[in-house]
């Protein structure tokens, strides 16, 4: 009955509780009534004030310690002697023939007293069918018993005779079941997974299952003379002690995952639920404890791996910037070098061998961009820049941009826009652009003659946000059916021919996935062998009200010749053929410009010459680029204010961003392309003509 009053806590056990204790009283009633009857019915009662006194005393008892074992055990030893004692009574004084009608009363009362505290059904049953029907013809034999009084009492007894097997039935059935319940739960208990532990409210054990004693390698009796502190590996303060019980107190549980001792000193990690449970005044803790210990362990090999993975991703994105650095300058050289060549009187053999080292550097700073480009989506550090833009000069610049490898192959290079299609955007542009200038190159780098057509309209339009469809359609060679479900999986072509043929990496439809998916959208293709293929994508956007249209700032139109002419111009590079490159390049636009090889050298010349423009290189001896440019800034009065712009190999996001922190200006990235030094010239002179 211990583990039953610890275990059970729910209103439906309680209110059996309540019923088992309403059947108890009842019992004490009936028998408070024979003694009613008793001393009411019969004159010479003295004799039954002691045994009375003793059934009301021992019933009492039985009453107040309905789950207490030890107690239950001393009533029924009581009641049996009280049972044996009255009985020799009677027998002896049936012997002196002194038996009297009130000996016989005894017995039936001390009967009462043991029907209270071991009252079996079948032995109920018969001492009350017994002992009922003596003492009912017992009372009717009497001679000096008027026919009412007799009727009376044969009555009492019959009725209240029936009526405490009834109580003593619906007790016993009730304790069955209580028992069969108890057997249920220590049985469920033992069968659990988890380790449970009952103690008090100061943690000391009393009771286990077999789970928890394996798990802690304790006998019974050992670990159930413990206080469950002794099993943590680290003894509580004060204040955490006192944050945990009062954690109980409010929520009535308490979980955590803490270090568990075992008896032989070994460690484990366990997840401990501590659940607080009020019961009969009483106040019990219900530890379950899970051992944790392959989780653990395999969380640590996840997080070990978690890091490793990401020391290997720093590493390749470092291993990425420098190869990329490092093949960037000697290109830088040889594109610059090429378009050199091409502003001079050649051979028609000699233009087509300029012509060959323009496109194979070309082709190879496409290659190194799809590399970084895919590096980049696949460490996540792509990130949307959503900023007003014209989508009509979107598609613009994506046809200015690819028109001469259209015209290269002959192949009519289009577009449409929906009429419907609103014009003004909130999104990345440059992601956009990016997005169709790979798929358009695609298209032409398999489409040998007809055309690549690009077409836009809106879908799911809703107030001002919508999606934005685009579809790249071509005439080529298409995409096998089998092979379409893979083409945007990475360093994937249709076949190996493939590559061979048309070159490439195989990463530029990948990069488009990713890069779609970062704009909350998707890409899928149509295809059928030998008739052409289809790519759309789809982006999330919205439009773009202008609250008012300002005049675009209109800068007097020059010629190359003339874009830096009169301007005092520096070159900060440590390479020398960058150096000539760059000097043949500004000398093109109308430029003349001094060399410094290292950040020194370039505080030097500024403390001799108030530079307008310094074209700057990152990574340089002795000083880098970085620290020239703070300096520089921090002291204008020793260097005066220059406009700097950034002239680097570095072609990451990042890259620009320390730059253009640093104080300059602007960023270009080498190789050197005309447009992009164009536009970052066209900036300075905005600023300067202001």
């Amino acid at each position: 009955m211990k583990a039953l009053g610890m275990i059970a806590k729910d209103n439906k056990s309680s209110n059996r509780v309540e019923y088992y204790r309403l059947m108890t009283f009842l019992e004490i009633l009936s028998i408070l009534l024979y003694g009613f009857v008793f001393l009411f019915l019969l004159k010479d009662s003295q004799e039954l004030v002691v045994d009375r006194v003793l059934t009301l005393f021992i019933a009492t008892m039985a009453f107040f310690s309905t789950f207490l074992e030890i107690e239950g055990k001393i009533i029924q030893y009581l009641s049996l002697i009280s049972f044996y004692a009255f009985t020799a009574q009677i027998l002896l004084c049936n012997f002196l023939n002194e038996y009297s009608f009130y000996h016989f009363i005894s017995l039936l009362i001390a009967f009462q007293a043991i029907s209270i505290a071991c009252g079996g059904i079948r032995v109920s049953r018969a001492y009350l069918i017994c002992f009922g029907v003596i003492g009912i013809l017992g009372v009717a034999f009497q001679t000096d018993m008027d026919y009412i009084n007799k009727f009376l009492l044969c009555g009492s007894i019959a009725i209240l005779s029936i009526l405490l097997f009834i109580v003593i039935y619906a007790k016993n059935s009730f304790e069955q079941k209580l028992k069969f319940k108890e057997e249920f739960l220590r049985t469920l208990v033992s069968k659990t997974e988890e380790g449970i532990l009952i103690t008090n409210f100061e943690g000391d054990i009393f009771e286990t299952n077999t789970v928890a004693i394996s798990m802690f390698g304790y006998q019974a009796e050992e670990i159930e003379n413990k206080n469950f502190s002794v099993l943590r590996k680290s003894h509580l303060t004060q204040e955490e002690d006192d944050k945990g019980v009062n954690q109980i107190l409010e929520n009535k549980f308490w979980n955590d995952e803490i270090t568990l001792v075992k008896q032989d000193k070994s460690e484990f990690d366990a997840f401990v639920s501590i659940t607080l449970i009020k019961n009969y005044g009483q106040e019990f803790l219900v530890y379950r404890v899970s051992d944790i210990t392959m989780r653990k362990s395999s969380e640590r090999e996840l997080v070990n791996a978690k890091d490793l993975a990401e020391q290997a991703a720093i590493a390749k994105s470092s291993f990425l910037a420098t190869i990329s650095h490092e093949i960037r300058t000697p290109m830088n050289g040889v594109i610059g070098i090429a378009n050199a060549l091409d502003n001079t009187e050649l051979s028609k053999h000699q233009e087509k061998f300029v012509n060959t080292i323009r496109r194979s550097s070309k082709n190879l700073l496409t290659i190194i961009n799809e590399v970084l480009d895919f590096s980049k989506a696949e460490s996540g550090k792509m990130t949307l820049e959503l900023i007003p833009c014209s989508l009509k000069e979107v598609i613009e610049d994506v046809l200015d941009l690819m028109s001469r490898s259209a015209i290269e192959k002959n192949v009519a290079l289009t577009s449409r826009i929906d009429a419907n299609t609103p014009l003004d955007l909130i999104t990345d542009p440059t992601k956009i652009k990016q997005i169709l200038t790979n798929l358009v190159s695609n298209a032409l780098k398999f489409t040998n003659k007809g055309v690549v057509h690009i077409d836009v309209r809106a879908r799911a339009k809703e107030k001002r946000t919508f999606y934005l469809e685009f579809k790249v359609t071509d005439s080529g060679i298409g995409i096998p059916e089998e092979k379409l479900s893979n083409v945007f999986e990475s360093f994937t072509q249709s076949d190996s021919s493939t590559t061979r043929k048309y070159g490439g990496t195989g990463l530029g439809l990948s990069i488009c996935q990713k890069l779609v998916n970062l704009m909350g959208g998707n890409i899928w293709a149509k295809s059928e062998e030998g008739k052409g293929s289809t790519f759309i994508f789809s982006v999330k956007t919205s439009e773009y009200l202008k609250e008012s249209d300002s005049a675009p700032i209109i800068l007097s139109e020059v010629n190359d010749e003339e874009m830096l002419m009169g301007y005092k111009i520096l070159i900060a590079e440590d390479n020398r053929i960058n150096q000539e490159v760059a000097l043949m390049i500004l000398k093109g636009l109308g430029g003349t410009a001094d060399i410094a090889e290292n950040g020194k050298e370039t505080l030097e010349a500024c403390r001799q010459k108030n530079y307008d423009i310094i074209f700057m290189d990152v990574q340089m001896p002795e000083m880098d680029g970085l620290e020239a440019t703070k300096l520089i800034l921090d002291d204008e009065s020793s260097f005066g204010s220059p406009y700097i712009i950034a002239m680097t190999a570095g072609a990451f996001a990042e890259d620009m961003k320390i730059c253009l922190d640093s104080g300059m200006k602007d960023f270009i990235s080498k190789p050197i392309m005309m447009d992009r030094l164009r536009s970052a010239i066209a900036k300075f002179r905005e600023l300067v003509e202001l």
